[in-house]
């Protein structure tokens, strides 16, 4: 009986020391800083060949209001908020999609999609999450 009770008393320490929260952590979002490293001055062609070239970080970087144009201002917007350049502007719907392949990660699988929704959640920011199971 008293081992049982002692293992009792181990199980409940455990639970206690090993427990999961709820609450989502206090911890502030960090900010994101994009650096030009290049010297010359990108204007609106720039901005926009950047764009369909599909450079986001460089496009972030070279950025300004300048050589804005409605096209760049709205990417800017939407990467920017994506990227935590600032929080909490505009209204764009974040699209995700995550591929898990179950059999390989098993019970990480869950994690992981657990992990990414509640990032997004603490964003407060719109989005669609697609979890597609991929197997292996």
């Amino acid at each position: 009986m008293k081992i049982l009770n002692i293992a009792f008393c181990l199980f409940l320490a455990c639970g206690s020391v090993f427990g999961l929260s709820d609450t989502p952590s206090q911890i502030e979002v960090p900010e994101t800083t994009f650096l030009n490293i290049d010297a010359d001055e990108c204007d609106r062609e720039c901005l926009s060949s950047l764009l369909q070239d599909e450079k986001l970080f460089s496009f972030l970087a070279k950025y300004k209001d300048v050589y804005a144009t409605k096209y760049t201002q709205e990417n800017y917007m939407i990467y920017g908020q994506m990227f935590n350049l600032f929080l909490n502007v505009g209204t764009h719907t974040i699209k995700i999609a995550v591929l898990v392949p179950q059999k390989t990660i098993k019970n990480y699988a869950l994690m992981s999609v657990n992990a990414a929704i509640s990032y997004l959640l603490r964003q407060s920011n719109d989005f669609e999450l697609s979890v597609f199971n991929s197997i292996d």
